[in-house]
Parts: structure tokens; C-alpha cells; sequence
């Protein structure tokens, strides 16, 4: 009376149906499958009902229903000329649908299936169905409606069939989070097919061919859509690729596949920047069923966090000795190198060719990097915010010594001076827009940097100890050249001072110290100053971030790290307000300054206002004493007074600020041409001024003039009640991009300033807007190491024809370039002594009158003067000068004879502004503020 089939309809349209009694599988490829039953011998004029179950659970904590459907069936034969046989569908517990007339059916035989069809799309997008491949329960009750079933049970000889697919499993990112700016993530996956075996079959399958895989990244971004800036979805890396299969026979796994990112997407090809925030990945797959129809793995999912880290960020502490060396807080675990852990000097400054990426890496001093995507013979920035050009040339035979003079590498910044690099990566030489140069020299043994040698300028020579940490360095001669010396810490020092061969201090040529202490894993923690003042100390959080720091015990920062970004907290412990009054809270208020960076380092908002002590009392219970008191406590709270909101919405730079609105809704804005330079600016008053640049207005294009401003347009003003808009002010250049004319237009009349310079760039002549011409001549030969190129000699005219002659000033100099001596055509001479910070010790007048100074710790605390009219003897006039913890100028005494003394006093605030002035004389006090 009732048989059952197996059926299942493939993606290519291909029909199989095989009795349920032979083993039997289906594909989450196909288009349908399940169970179809026979049923016979029916009588007429009366319901019948078959219902289908079709289950996972084998393996399974919860079994997952596939599908429970009942279908109704009438034959009646009320009417022998109209014989219809009807079939009903519905779910249990649903109505019964429309009736469907049976077509084909007859002398009450009827063949019913229950099919699922679009599985396909359900099994790898529905989340219910994430574990349904294996094998399945397919149940069936047949029997007259309302009557218990005339039969019921499991269907066939095996009670299912098994839904066989391809899985990805062990999909993982090898990072939880990555720095952008120079990580890479990768991202690793397998693909198994399932089930392994069952008890249908003793044997697995395999796809009948090679498998095609995927790895997509993408994640939001915020993008320009008619004017408005909203976030949307991007793909930002898309890795597909066909490979052969070779079996695990334990796992099931046939395919290992993985993709690496660096943390970019491309904008306008193949120009890209760095992500932040949430990179979501998707692992997808498929392969060819037995059959020959593509089976698609569920896709999986998992997800990285991506930020960048560079030099500003504000976890970062950079210390900058002016001229040496750079410390980079984030580079401490780094081994020794120039002046220790952390400290970079300017032979860092490397070339790499990262052929990962297929890329060119510039390795700056200090931890920033470049990098320019390869392209056959071209290279091209792989951000949008760099403006540096690289340039390799390869007409020249390989040489990788560390000491080859031969650039490989260039780079030529915006102001067009250059960097270039050697075989071996090596930082050889600085060149500015007029070729002179900065040569680095290395030790063909130790391949440490040994001097710098300058064009127009003095050599600096180095000496090292046997880790190449720098121990001396000396300035022009290499025997007897002013001295600084560096000293690291030993196994001696007090622990607390940090770890051994961290710098120590810096002495320099006038012995003054300045020391470095750390934190016990090498971080820097404070500087002290030549008085033994902490000039500024740091304290880190767990990841090695800034946390704080204090600015000679005034000006306070604190740092909070968000996923989204930074927020930087400044207060001013030197300006406090005096309410509300509380004697037990010290310094109870004071100003601060709010700082949010976003997630892309770039300043958010900046707000200022005043924090103070909110005081508040609670009542409490005192069980012991059974009693009620009182609790006084006090909250800090903010209140904010100004603020400015900060906007970057330029297309061709994310990092260019282009408009600011402060608290009372006044913007600023600025616009920016493709090159980043500024082409529009607008004041808060509305008031715009435009400026135009060579790249834009001359063709054909000079080089040397890339980035160089050429008009100035200023905005329109008022003159006499109407409006009134100025000729632009135009610069011309010369061939090397030195400024050459200024030319001014007032009333069809063009008024001019004419430059012309030296081979080497300086400046030679000046003839301003009368004719008239200013010379200046120079000490040393142009392109000459250690010779410094001076201004020895200035000739202005004396009248307005040149016949009248000229005024002439000669001056010399010092060893170290310190202006030594000035002299005019009438014999008046002044002359200069100086210390070996190039401080003036002495001086000596047009009088022959001496003038002396004497420094103390760095700082100028005397100075004697020649005695004047009001002085009532000969002897010099004496000043003193006090400072306070920054080392500024806070008093000054001066006196005229044993009794005169005049007091000037001045008060600053955390950020040295001047917010007094005291001025004393004779007991009278005059305070500004």
C-alpha cells in the first residue's frame, strides 16, 4: 500500500531517485531533496494523511527539525463524469492550505514528496542550520484523517540519508590586534568536507576536482556621498586562489589556506592608507560535487582590531637632542644602538626594499616610516599623505659596502631637498634644493657612523665604546673640537636609576649635566636638568603607553586610550582659582586643557576650562555607636568654558585639518591641493585668501619649483565704504628654487624686490623696490667640507646713485662661527668673546667699554654693564637675574650705585605665558596682570 524513495534535484538540474532502502546522499548544493512516497490502494471519498519528519540529530546536543509537513489527499467520485483527486499541505498546528488538484492521478494511486528546496542558501546564511551536516531521521504516519496512523516509522532500511557539504574550520587571524602602520595579520583557515563517515557510509567523500578559495577583508569607512560623510562598508583586500586537494584522513581536512594584509585599502590604485577600527574577515569555498556541481562551504567569520602607532602618537614619548639623537619610548626594548636603548641618531634614517609587499621602505630616525608601492620602474606613495618622491637608479654596478658612496636610493621631500641611501640601506647623504651636502661616513669595520661631514659648515667626529653606543662626539676638529660626553649606567649605579647601558647622562662642553633616569623595563621616566631640577617625568600604563608626565612640577598631562582614540588631560597647577574655599584640600582648583585625539591620532577637540572641589556630606550610620553623623567628601568636576571642534574631510588626505568651530559656532577652514599645500584659507570673520603654487600655474614645470608658492591673493576689504580687491603678490624663482622677485601691483604699477644668490644658495644681492642694491659677501669656498660660509662683509649704498658709494660693515668670526668681531667703514668695532655654548662672555664697545655676563647652570644670572650718565661712580652696572624651576626670567635687579635697585618680577603660568609683571622702584609697586 505505501513505498518511499530518496530524490534530490542537483544545482545542474539532474534528477535521482533511488529506492529507500539503498544508502543515499544529498548535497547542500543541490536544489532539492528528501523523501517521496507511493501510496496505493486508496478508497474513495475519504481524507487521507501522510506526514513527513526530517531531523538531524545524530551527534547533536539539540536536534535540529528540518521539516514537518502533513499532506492531505482526497479522491472523490461523487460525480463519475468528474472524477478529482486533491491534495492539501500544512504544517502541524497550521491550517490547511488551498486544495491542489493531483495531476495525473488516478484509480486512487498518488505519489507525494516532501522536498526541501533553496537548502543551499539557508545552510550558509541561517545560523540554525550551522551544524546540519551528517545524517538525517526521516519518519513518516500515514493513515485517514482523525483515525490513529495505518502506519508509521522510520523510512527505509538506513532511517535517513546523510547531507554531505564542504566546512571551514580553524579560521583564526594570528593577531588580536595590529599596528597598520607597519604589521602585517595573517589570516589562516581549513577546508574539511563532512560528514567524515556515518553509519550510511563507511567512507568520505572528496570533492571531484580542485577547490576555489576566498579571504575577504573589509570593514567601515567614512566616505563622501552627495556632501554628507557616513560610514560605509568597504573591501579592502579580497585573496582568491584554486587549489588541488590531498586528503587528511583523520580530520577530513584536504586544504590549508591563508592570506597575509597589511593593514591598508586602496582608495585610487594603488594609493591606500592605513585602517583603523574593526577589520571583519570572511573565509569562504567551494569544490565540485561527484556530480560536478560546485558545493559552497558555509562562510565563517572572525574579525581584527587595527590601529596605527607612529612617532606622535601620544603614548609615545620622543626626547630630541637638537643636532644628535631622537629617544623613542616605544623602541626601548630595542638593543643597544647609537646612545642607547631607544635612542636613534640620524645613520638610522635607512632604506629597505620590502618585497612582501612589494614595497620601498624609508625607516626614519625616530620610528617613522614611508613606503611607496613597486610598479615595474616607477614608485608610487602608498598613502595619501605623503608627498616624497622615490627614485631608484640602477644605471650603476652593485656595491653593498656600508661605506659605498654611489646612491641607490633617493628621496626628494616637498622643499626638494633630498635623502640618499647606498646598496646597502645606508643613509649617505643630505642634499638641500642648492646641492649642498651632509655626508654620513661609516667605519668600514665597526660599520658604525664615524663623522659627518658639511658642506659650508663644521664635521662632527664620533667615538664609541665597544657596543657602538656613542661615548664622545666632538665638533670640527677631531682631537681638539668642543666635547660632549655621554655616560651610560652600570652595574654600580643605584638600581632605581634603571636598567645598565641606558644613557646617563650628557655632559656637555661646558660640563653642565643633564641626566636620564628610567623605569625598571628601560622606559624613560625623568629628566633632570643641568640644577638638578626634574624637568619633566613620565609614568607608563601596562602596555608600555604614556600615561602622564609633569613639566617641572606645573604642567600636568594625562592620557586615556580608547579603542576610538586618545584623550589627553592638561591641567596648570600654577593658576588656581580661589573658590570654593577648603584649607584641607591643597590647591583646590585649577585650569585645564582637554585634548581628543581620534583614532587616527589626529587632534578631535580641544577644550579649556577650570577643575575644583565639589563639596558634599552624607549621612551615615554608626551601628556600633547607634548613631548618625555626618560624612564631608569631595568630587572633582570640570567646567568648561571654551572649546574647539577640529574637522578633516579633505579627500586627497585624511590627516589635513579642514575646518575648525569653536564654542561661540566661528569656523575656520582650509582647502588644500593634491600636493597637500594650502590653496584656501577663510578667517573666522568670512575673510578668504587663496594662494596659488607653481605645480598649478607654470608649464612646462621646473623640479625645483614643485610646492613653491607663486600668488598670494588677499581677500577683499574695504577702503572709503566700498569694496576693494588687490593685484595678487607674485614670487618668481630662480633655476634651484630660490626666491628671486617679489612683485607687488598697486594701480597698473608693478613695484619689485630682486634676489640673487651665491652658487651655494646664499643670499647675494638685494635691490629693493628704489633700485637700491645691498651685497653680501662670504668667508670659505662653496661645496668645502668643514669650512663654514659666514657673512664677512655687507655693502649698502650711501646715496641713491651707485657713484655715491657704499657703507660697509666687515665681519669675523670664531672657530665655531660666533660672530667675533663688527666693524663699519668709520672704525667703529665691536667685539664678542663666548663660552663653548656659544654664549656671550664678553663683549667689548665702539668705546673700548667692557661688558661681561656669567652664566650659572646654564642659565644667565649676572650681567655688568659700562657705568651711564646716572651712575655716580665708575664702577660697572650690575644685574641680576633670577629664574624659577623652568628656568625662565622671573626676576630682575638692577642697580645704579650702592642704593638704587630697581625689581622687576614676573609671574607665568604652567604654559610659560605671562599672566604678571611687578615693577619696583624705590619702594613703589606697579603690578600688571
Amino acid at each position: 500500500m505505501i513505498s518511499h524513495n530518496w530524490k534530490r534535484v542537483s544545482d545542474s538540474n539532474v534528477t535521482t531517485v533511488t529506492s529507500a532502502n539503498n544508502p543515499f546522499a544529498v548535497y547542500t548544493s543541490d536544489q532539492k531533496f528528501g523523501v517521496e512516497t507511493s501510496i496505493t490502494n486508496l478508497a474513495a471519498n475519504t481524507y487521507y494523511v501522510l506526514r513527513h519528519t526530517i531531523t538531524r540529530e545524530y551527534g547533536l546536543s539539540e536536534p535540529i527539525q528540518l521539516v514537518d509537513q502533513e499532506q492531505r489527499y482526497y479522491r472523490d467520485e461523487s460525480d463519475p463524469n468528474d472524477i478529482k483527486e486533491r491534495f492539501w499541505v500544512r504544517t502541524p498546528g497550521s491550517s490547511w492550505g488551498s486544495p491542489t488538484e493531483v495531476p495525473g492521478a488516478s484509480g486512487g494511486i498518488l505519489i507525494l514528496g516532501t522536498l526541501l528546496s533553496n537548502f543551499a542558501d539557508q545552510y550558509r546564511y541561517d545560523s540554525k542550520f550551522l551544524q546540519i551536516l551528517g545524517t538525517t531521521t526521516v519518519e513518516f504516519e500515514f493513515g485517514i484523517e482523525g483515525q490513529a496512523p495505518l502506519q508509521s516509522g522510520l523510512v527505509g532500511t538506513y532511517g535517513g540519508f546523510d547531507i554531505r557539504g564542504l566546512v571551514i574550520v580553524d579560521q583564526k587571524a594570528n593577531k588580536v590586534r595590529f599596528n597598520t602602520v607597519d604589521e602585517y595579520v595573517t589570516f589562516q583557515a581549513k577546508l574539511a568536507s563532512y560528514p567524515l563517515t556515518s553509519g550510511i557510509f563507511t567512507s568520505a567523500w572528496m570533492p571531484q576536482g580542485d577547490v576555489d578559495w576566498k579571504i575577504n577583508v573589509g570593514g567601515l569607512i567614512t566616505g563622501s556621498f552627495g556632501g554628507n560623510y557616513q560610514a560605509v562598508y568597504k573591501t579592502f583586500q579580497d585573496t582568491v586562489s584554486t587549489a588541488g586537494l590531498t586528503r587528511n584522513p583523520t580530520t577530513g581536512v584536504f586544504l590549508d589556506f591563508d592570506a597575509t594584509w597589511d593593514g591598508r585599502f586602496e582608495l585610487i590604485s594603488p594609493v591606500g592608507e592605513e585602517v583603523v577600527g574593526v577589520a571583519w574577515i570572511t573565509f569562504d569555498a567551494s569544490g565540485p560535487s561527484p556530480d560536478g556541481d560546485a558545493v559552497e562551504a558555509r562562510n565563517k567569520i572572525a574579525n581584527v582590531e587595527c590601529y596605527t602607532c607612529i612617532q606622535q602618537n601620544p603614548g609615545n614619548v620622543t626626547i630630541n637632542i637638537p643636532g644628535l639623537g631622537v629617544y623613542n619610548s616605544h623602541y626601548s626594548g630595542v638593543g643597544a644602538a647609537s646612545m642607547g636603548y631607544g635612542w636613534s641618531e640620524a645613520s638610522h634614517n635607512r632604506i629597505v626594499e620590502d618585497f612582501q609587499r612589494n614595497q620601498v621602505v624609508f625607516l626614519a630616525q625616530g620610528g617613522m616610516k614611508m613606503r611607496w608601492n613597486i610598479d615595474g620602474s616607477n614608485y608610487i606613495p602608498s598613502s595619501r599623505n605623503s608627498y616624497t618622491i622615490c627614485e631608484k637608479d640602477t644605471s650603476t654596478a652593485i656595491d653593498m659596502s656600508v661605506n659605498s658612496r654611489t646612491p641607490r636610493f633617493t628621496l626628494t621631500f616637498k622643499d626638494q631637498s633630498k635623502y640618499q641611501f647606498n646598496d646597502s640601506g645606508r643613509f649617505i647623504r643630505q642634499l638641500d634644493r642648492n646641492d649642498n651636502a651632509i655626508d654620513y661616513i661609516y667605519n668600514s669595520t665597526t660599520e658604525q657612523l664615524d663623522r659627518v661631514e658639511v658642506d659650508g659648515g663644521l664635521n662632527i667626529h664620533y667615538e664609541r665604546r665597544a657596543d657602538g653606543q656613542i661615548s664622545r662626539m666632538r665638533e670640527g676638529d677631531p682631537n681638539t673640537g668642543r666635547l660632549t660626553e655621554y655616560v651610560y649606567l652600570t652595574a654600580s649605579d643605584p638600581p632605581e636609576l634603571g636598567p645598565t647601558d641606558r644613557l646617563y647622562k650628557v655632559i656637555n662642553p661646558e660640563g653642565e649635566v643633564t641626566e636620564y633616569n628610567y623605569t625598571s623595563d628601560g622606559k624613560l621616566s625623568k629628566v633632570i636638568d643641568p640644577r638638578g631640577n626634574i624637568a619633566i617625568q613620565y609614568q607608563y600604563d601596562p602596555l608600555g603607553r604614556k600615561q602622564s608626565e609633569l613639566i617641572y612640577g606645573e604642567l600636568y598631562r594625562e592620557y586615556e586610550y580608547t579603542f576610538y582614540g586618545v584623550n589627553m588631560y592638561e591641567e596648570d597647577f600654577s593658576i588656581y582659582r580661589p573658590e570654593p574655599p577648603d584649607p584641607n584640600i591643597p590647591n583646590g582648583s585649577g585650569l585645564f586643557t582637554s585634548t581628543n585625539f581620534d583614532d587616527r591620532q589626529r587632534v578631535s577637540t580641544v577644550s579649556v576650562g577650570y577643575w575644583y572641589y565639589q563639596e558634599y556630606t552624607e549621612t551615615l550610620y554608626d551601628e556600633v555607636n547607634d548613631e548618625y553623623y555626618d560624612e564631608t567628601y569631595y568630587e572633582r568636576l570640570a567646567e568648561e568654558e571654551a572649546f574647539t571642534n577640529y574637522a578633516y574631510t579633505d579627500e586627497n588626505n585624511p590627516l589635513l585639518k579642514t575646518l575648525a568651530i569653536d564654542s561661540e559656532l566661528r569656523e575656520m577652514s582650509w582647502a588644500y591641493d593634491n600636493f597637500g599645500n594650502l590653496t584656501e584659507m577663510t578667517d573666522k570673520e568670512g575673510y578668504t585668501t587663496v594662494y596659488t603654487y607653481a605645480d598649478t600655474l607654470d608649464s612646462p614645470l621646473n623640479p625645483k619649483h614643485r610646492n613653491l608658492l607663486r600668488l598670494i591673493q588677499r581677500p577683499e576689504v574695504e577702503v572709503n565704504g566700498a569694496p576693494v580687491t588687490y593685484e595678487p603678490t607674485e614670487l618668481v624663482y630662480d633655476s634651484k628654487g630660490n626666491l628671486q622677485e617679489i612683485i607687488d601691483v598697486k594701480d597698473a604699477e608693478s613695484f619689485k624686490t630682486i634676489f640673487t644668490y651665491t652658487s651655494d644658495g646664499l643670499p647675494e644681492t638685494v635691490t629693493d623696490r628704489n633700485g637700491n642694491t645691498t651685497e653680501f659677501q662670504y668667508s670659505g669656498t662653496p661645496f668645502t667640507k668643514n669650512q663654514p660660509r659666514n657673512l664677512v662683509l655687507v655693502r649698502t649704498p650711501k646715496g641713491e646713485n651707485p657713484a655715491d658709494g657704499f657703507r660697509e660693515i666687515d665681519m669675523t668670526y670664531d672657530i665655531y662661527s660666533n660672530l667675533e668681531s663688527v666693524e663699519d667703514d668709520l672704525g667703529n668695532r665691536f667685539e664678542y668673546t663666548y663660552d663653548l655654548l656659544d654664549r656671550v662672555t664678553d663683549m667689548l664697545d665702539a668705546r673700548s667699554q667692557p661688558s661681561s655676563y656669567i652664566y650659572v647652570d646654564g642659565l644667565l644670572t649676572e650681567a655688568f654693564s659700562p657705568p651711564n650718565a646716572a651712575s655716580n661712580d665708575l664702577t660697572p652696572r650690575k644685574t641680576t637675574f633670577d629664574h624659577d624651576l623652568f628656568g625662565r626670567v622671573v626676576g630682575i635687579y638692577q642697580q645704579f650705585d650702592s642704593t638704587q635697585v630697581s625689581r622687576v618680577a614676573y609671574g607665568f603660568d604652567g604654559r610659560s605665558q605671562l599672566r604678571e609683571l611687578d615693577r619696583i622702584r624705590n619702594g613703589a609697586s606697579a603690578i600688571y596682570s
